[in-house]
């Protein structure tokens, strides 16, 4: 068609270039032209010049060369014109152009541009529609092929997935999808890659190459090559040219790395699981992007295929596991003994499997213990001996235990710590059981003669049974356990008719170690207990063995008791000796304190079953119950003891008025209660800071003079009670000579230490945290009663003291004043009186103030009080007049006190800036008792006199008698 229009456009052409040349000769010449069947123009030379030029303007015109085009159409039209007029007027070209009319020339040249540019346009139209319908007739074309090679494809595709889908095992599927995937894209490698368990690495789990076996154990980490870094991603990549693209530098380490490959992911629903990759070696032939579209497709279906076979897989071994499962089920409930249903699902399982040998050993607190296998072992070694070697760890069984996981054995001859129980097995596998608190409480060993035979098929199934395996040992055991436990209660259930006259720590322990011995024979045992309220044997313990097994219970027993006489603790003591000790140890506890302990194994090294264990809980439980009763009467019966001692007490000391007489009777009842061999009543002194001795009320004892007990210091450290132990401080001196264990209980009357109640025990005592309160409770309250003995004390003290000095007030010096005088009378003893009046006191306080003064008055009182005798005594008589009683005095004496305490008055107001404010001076009297003083009670009266007089001669003196005498034979005129 194209050809056609070309060539019509090149006829039209001539064809018109010919009209016009036949339409301008007849006129150039003259001539008329015709046209029809008539003669046009005359075959000459201008005709075949013109058609030359025709042509090659057709062919300028053809190839799009429209400029030459043109300038050849008219230059077609002017050599024709010119040759012609030539012709016909027989001259030269040239002359005939000059003498052509140009103007018809011209219109021809316009008709043949017109007619030119309409061929132009006409050609360039039809250029286009050519190239437009040649490019529609290339695309359909291509179209065409493209879907008859994708519907081959497709077809050859679905057929290959048939084909994979005909396989059953999970394995034989993978392989399917490798080779098929290999042959399909014509590439040289195939793999199928998983995720493992830790979501960082890629497994290869089948693969198609020349180096399959290299691939096989290839794994791969997350962002590693090619493969890591599309684990990350999700979407199929292309690599064209894996020499140029850095993610795929050392994509699987073999000899010759892939040029051009592409890798999808295999999914489940949305999640990914996998990886499936194709590769070519080769750079002459990579994948392109249909390929990467079709392998998208092949890696959905293969995802579609895959879990359809995990699907079928996953039923086939619920079939098997439901086969076996019943068959078990017909073995385990039954009424045999836990050995012959044990036996009798190894034989099952034996059978199920095609195994050489299976075994079970049962584990009690992460050890082996009893061994059961179907067929028996042949292997010339004692079963205990390798129950000993997988004990210590060796072994694929001492493996599983020592880990608790599963261990797989392909081939046992590259197992170095195999242990051969018997020559015929290759492979082997070991599965922990473990019970619902994570403890394995048996391992279950299959082994087969063929090397690698627990593959991860058989391991499934196998698995799958196990698990059913572990179930029914679980039940097994926990009804195994409860029928021991309805043994062992009714054990206790009858110890418990019994337990009705247990009122003792002896009677318990003698009735817990009879229940011990019925329910746990074996094992030996001891049984220890607190015995409160009995200090002279402190610990009670009873042994439980057998014969052969008494003498290491007795060694061990001794040890304990030793330990107890030096540290005087249970817990210390037991805690010490059971290191180095594999022994079961339970505490008796009465309201959160320790009071004993029950401990198990003794002389027997083996350990406790499951069974035992729980039997020694239920005793332990039982024996909980026992110690509180039994320690509740005792607190029962000391807290009456010390109630009673109480009250005793309590109704003698309303009988006494002296404190001190008090605590001496508080440290003697305190030491009939405790059985102590001695008491002491230990003063405290506030000066000295130091419990005095000397000053102690002792029952008892004689302590040794110039000893400076231990016991003492500690009663400073301690807030209540103190207890020293000779064997545990050997360095401090008893108190009481050859005690053995010391105790002191701090007296303290309104938050004031008053001294110390101290105990001494010529024997190692063991004072509980029960009886220690009882005995601070008992101080406490007789500390209540001093305390109402010192309130009576300040009661009549305060009635007879000045409020303001603190010296005696009138009502006191009236008292004592009486007293002294009829002491005096009757007695004949000498005795003095001083009187002291302040200077110029009204003016003092007037001065200063009232506050002043009472300060002064106080101050004059500290200075008296701290200058007179301990038997004499100060008060104060009126508002500024004090009163000393001094009995046993001369006047000398007395004169020479007066005097002193004068001065010291007068020295201290200087420069006591605290209570005086300014120099404060006294005036006294001193009257005595003789010849002339016939009534000692004008002693006052007499004192009066003299302090009078002392004010009268000028104030700040001292007077007496003798002063009064010599002052009348110093005046003038005065008579002897």
């Amino acid at each position: 068609m194209r050809a056609i229009l070309r060539h019509q456009i090149l006829f039209d052409g001539i064809a018109m270039n010919l009209f016009l040349g036949a339409m301008g000769s007849p006129m150039l010449m003259g001539r008329p032209v015709f046209y029809g069947g008539t003669r046009i123009l005359p075959f000459d030379i201008s005709f075949v010049v013109s058609g030359a030029f025709v042509v090659i303007a057709s062919i300028l015109l053809q190839n799009g060369h429209f400029p030459l085009y043109l300038m050849a159409a008219l230059g077609s039209l002017v050599a024709s014109q010119g040759l012609s007029i030539a012709q016909q007027q027989g001259s030269g070209f040239m002359p005939a152009l000059r003498s052509a009319n140009w103007g018809n020339i011209g219109a021809g040249m316009l008709a043949v541009a017109g007619v030119g540019i309409l061929s132009y346009a006409a050609d360039e139209h039809v250029r286009h529609n050519l190239h437009v319908m040649d490019t529609r007739i290339a695309n359909v074309s291509r179209d065409k092929e493209r879907m008859q090679a994708a519907f081959h494809k497709l077809s050859f595709l679905t057929a290959i997935i048939q084909d994979m889908a005909a396989s059953q095992a999970y394995q034989q599927v993978l392989e399917a999808i490798t080779d098929r995937a290999a042959l399909f894209f014509s590439a040289d490698d195939a793999i199928i890659a998983t995720i493992d368990a830790d979501m960082e690495h890629l497994s290869v789990v089948a693969a198609k190459s020349e180096y399959r076996e290299a691939l096989s154990h290839l794994r791969i980490r997350r962002g590693e090559g090619i493969l890591g870094k599309i684990f990350d991603g999700d979407a199929p990549e292309l690599v064209k040219n894996a020499l140029l693209d850095p993610r795929a530098l050392q994509i699987y380490g073999t000899p010759e790395e892939p040029e051009s490959m592409m890798v999808a992911p295999l999914r489940k629903g949305s999640q990914k699981y996998g990886l499936v990759s194709v590769s070519r070696i080769g750079v002459e032939n990579p994948f392109d992007e249909d390929d990467l579209a079709l392998f998208t497709s092949f890696a959905n279906i293969a995802a579609s295929v895959l879990d359809n076979a995990t699907m079928m897989e996953a039923l086939k071994r619920k079939n098997f596991t439901l086969t076996v499962t019943n068959q078990l089920s017909s073995a385990i409930v039954s009424p045999l003994p836990l050995e012959e249903e044990i036996n009798s699902f190894l034989s099952i399982m034996n059978n199920a499997f095609q195994l050489s040998r299976i075994n079970l050993l049962m584990v009690e607190n992460d050890r082996f213990t009893r061994f059961f296998s179907v067929p028996p072992p042949k292997s010339p070694v004692p079963p205990q001996e390798i129950i000993a070697r997988m004990n210590a760890g060796a072994g694929v069984l001492g493996q599983a235990l020592r880990e608790r996981t599963i261990v797989n054995v392909p081939n046992t001859a590259d197992y170095a710590n195999y242990i051969m129980t018997d020559e015929a097995t290759r492979s082997e596998l070991a599965i922990p059981m473990k019970s619902a608190e994570g403890r394995v409480i048996a391992v279950l060993n299959l082994e087969s003669g063929q090397s690698d035979y627990f593959t991860s098929d058989v391991s499934a199934d196998v698995l799958a049974v196990a698990g059913e395996v572990q179930g029914f040992l679980q039940g097994r055991l926990i009804w195994e356990e409860v029928k021991e436990q309805r043994n062992i209660r009714e054990a206790i259930n009858k110890a418990e008719l019994e337990n009705i006259d247990v009122s003792t720590t002896e009677q318990a322990t003698a009735h817990l170690s009879r229940l011990l011995q019925r329910i746990l024979p074996g094992p030996g045992s001891v049984i220890l207990l607190e015995n409160s309220g009995n200090t002279a044997r402190a610990w009670t313990a009873i042994r439980a063995a057998s014969a052969e097994g008494a003498e290491p219970v007795r060694l061990f027993e001794s040890e304990l008791r030793a330990r107890l006489d030096v540290t005087h603790s249970l817990s210390r003591s037991v805690t010490g000796l059971l290191q180095g000790h594999d022994l079961l140890v339970r505490r008796l506890d009465f309201e959160q304190r320790l009071v004993g302990f029950v401990i198990v194994g003794i002389g027997d090294h083996r350990p406790l079953t499951a069974g035992e264990t729980g039997a020694f809980d239920l005793f332990t439980a039982y024996a909980g119950s026992i110690v509180q009763k039994i320690f509740l009467k005792q607190r029962s019966a000391l807290l009456t003891k010390y109630r009673l001692a109480a009250k005793e007490l309590l109704d003698t000391s309303f009988k006494r008025t002296d404190l001190r007489q008090f605590l001496a009777a508080t440290a003697r009842k305190l030491q009939d209660v405790m059985e102590a061999d001695g008491s002491a009543y230990v003063p405290f002194e506030a000066e000295s800071r130091q419990l005095v001795v000397s000053q102690a009320d002792i029952s008892g004892f004689t302590p040794e003079p110039g000893v400076k007990p231990g016991i003492l210091a500690e009663a400073f450290s301690s807030p209540s009670l103190a207890v020293v132990h000779s064997e545990v401080s050997n360095t401090m001196v008893p108190l009481a000579p050859g005690a053995m264990t010391e105790l002191t209980l701090r007296v303290t009357l309104e938050s004031v230490l008053y001294g110390v109640l101290y105990m001494s025990f010529k024997r190692p005592v063991l004072l509980t945290e029960e009886e220690q309160h009882m005995a601070e409770a008992f101080v406490s309250d007789c500390s209540l009663v001093a305390e109402n003995i010192l309130y009576v004390h300040r009661i009549d003290e305060l009635s007879v003291t000045d409020e303001l000095t603190g010296l005696g007030n009138y009502r006191a010096f009236v008292t004592h004043s009486v007293e002294q005088s009829e002491r005096t009378a009757r007695f004949g003893e000498v005795f003095s009186l001083l009187f002291f009046d302040i200077d110029d006191f009204k003016k003092y306080n007037d001065t200063y103030s009232h506050l002043d003064g009472n300060l002064a008055l106080q101050g004059i009182a500290d200075i008296v009080r701290h200058s007179i005798r301990s038997v004499d005594s100060a008060y104060r008589y009126g508002g500024e007049e004090f009163v000393i009683l001094m009995p046993e005095a001369s006047p000398s004496d007395a004169h020479k006190a007066a005097e002193r305490i004068r001065a010291s008055v007068e020295r201290n107001s200087a420069r006591d800036h605290r209570h005086f404010r300014c120099v404060v001076t006294l005036s006294g009297g001193v009257a005595s008792f003789e010849d002339r003083v016939s009534d000692p009670k004008n002693l006052l009266l007499l004192a009066d006199l003299m302090m009078y007089q002392a004010k009268k001669s000028g104030k700040n003196t001292i007077y007496d008698m003798e002063s009064l005498a010599g002052q009348k034979r110093a005046a003038p005129g005065s008579q002897q």
